[in-house]
């Protein structure tokens, strides 16, 4: 899922770590469920308002400084203050924030082309969107055809674009006509927080961003008496128990006795205890979480064996003793958000 930033989605955030809105589109870009990109021009424009922001605000704070010194503190006293950060590392530290984010494949910073030159030119004379009468928006145009240029280059069918410039880039709540005419696959939002709150494709995906989270914090690989509790429950106990009976009855001469016999047909199984659950992996997948593994159980069962001598009225099967053998249980269940089971397969089996 491709968002297409504008540099007003964190004018006052510009380290997008303080809007929680922002952290969440950060959050789904690091987990790889969407991959933002975010114009050269925009990169340029955030570390450009950031500085001109700061600039202004460090000035009110010099002005007043320099009141308090003329008026009410003595020269001899000294500044009542001394800058211990300036805009200038403030900048650095805003750039290098940027480089993070592209550096670990967060956000895909897409550089403008000259080749659009001559398509910005005509636009400008003509005032095509995003230009307009009252002035000339050569940033918005270079931005957009970057964008337009990015998904027809990539085949991306549906795409968003998150930007508060209505009056460039919007008309009616959707991308303006004349845009539309360069491509139809932007849907259009305002801000991070209407993407996150509007968009049903978001909140799947945050769903499932949830789920991987609680996920990791279980730990289910390392945790596997917690998957051995939910298997002790009575109908997956007796589901297990069942498929290990009939693979008993079914497969008497794949199992090891330490009964005599001259020729197994028939173990009956009397009971079950589980020993342990290993070999656990998981994954999410949309709103489920699917837990793979292997349940060692210790079966005790009944050894009978064909009469060989079996007459009408004899017994057919003699009972030879009683054994005991651990099975290997190659198993998967479906755990819905609340962490139950609401499904379990069982794949194979075999004699540990």
């Amino acid at each position: 899922m491709y968002v297409f930033l504008d540099s007003n989605f964190c004018y006052t955030d510009p380290f997008m770590q303080e809007n929680l809105y922002n952290r969440i589109l950060i959050e789904l870009a690091e987990a790889g469920h969407i991959a933002l990109c975010m114009s050269e021009v925009v990169r340029k424009e955030i570390l450009n308002n950031f500085e001109k922001e700061l600039r202004k605000h460090y000035e009110v704070i010099e002005n007043n400084k320099n009141k308090l010194m003329q008026k009410y503190i003595r020269r001899t006293d000294g500044s009542p203050f001394e800058w211990k950060i300036t805009v200038e590392d403030y900048l650095n530290k805003l750039g290098d924030r940027l480089s993070e984010l592209e550096d670990n494949g967060i956000i895909e910073i897409i550089p403008y082309s000259n080749e659009i030159l001559p398509e910005l030119v005509e636009r400008s004379i003509k005032r095509i969107k995003p230009f307009s009468e009252s002035k000339l928006e050569f940033r918005d145009a270079i931005i957009w055809l970057s964008y337009v240029e990015f998904v027809k280059s990539h085949e991306i069918d549906c795409c968003y674009f998150i930007t508060s410039n209505t009056e460039d880039f919007y008309k009616n709540e959707k991308l303006h006509p004349d845009l539309e005419k360069d491509s139809t696959v932007f849907v259009m939002y305002k801000n991070a927080q209407e993407f996150i709150q509007k968009s049903k494709e978001v909140k799947d995906l945050q769903k499932v961003h949830k789920l991987e989270k609680l996920v990791e914090e279980i730990d289910y690989p390392n945790n596997p008496h917690l998957i051995m509790a939910m298997l002790e429950q009575h109908q997956y106990f007796n589901e297990i128990y069942n498929y290990c009976s009939s693979y008993l009855l079914n497969h008497p001469h794949s199992i090891p006795l330490e009964v005599e016999t001259f020729e197994t047909e028939w173990l009956e199984m009397s009971s079950m205890d589980y020993k342990k659950v290993e070999y656990i992996e998981v994954e999410t997948v949309l709103e489920n979480i699917i837990v793979t593994g292997y349940v060692v159980v210790e079966t005790y069962f009944e050894v009978n064996e064909r009469n060989p001598g079996y007459e009408p009225g004899d017994e057919e099967f003699l009972h030879m003793g009683s054994d005991e053998v651990d099975l290997s249980v190659k198993f998967s269940i479906n755990l819905n958000e609340d962490l139950e089971i609401v499904d379990l397969d069982i794949h194979d089996i075999e004699v540990e």
